[in-house]
């Protein structure tokens, strides 16, 4: 996908918005019996959030590089991927 984007012409000032989403820690919730469990899924969301950083980091810098002309922001979102990057794409009137 970057190497299809990097690949268009894009116009001088371009706004790019790369965004991934983790899901809150209320909603593995019901999954938890005790605070070892609790702990166990704060942990594990806390290495998904990590990984996420790591990933969009990645990702800007080949588009940093490959677009100098645009500009490339990120964003991690909490929250149900299906709902909080629609609307993320709807707010920031992504095209």
């Amino acid at each position: 996908v970057v190497e299809r984007i990097s690949s268009r012409p894009w116009k001088e000032d371009t706004s790019i918005m790369c965004v991934t989403a983790v899901p809150s820690l209320a909603e593995y919730m019901n999954e938890a019996q005790d605070t070892r469990e609790i702990q166990a899924l704060e942990d594990f969301r806390n290495k998904q959030v990590g990984d996420a950083k790591e990933h969009l980091k990645r990702l800007c810098a080949v588009l940093n590089k490959n677009l100098p002309q645009a500009h490339v922001f990120s964003e991690i979102l909490t929250g149900d991927p299906r709902e909080v990057v629609v609307d993320s794409a709807k707010n920031w009137h992504a095209d």
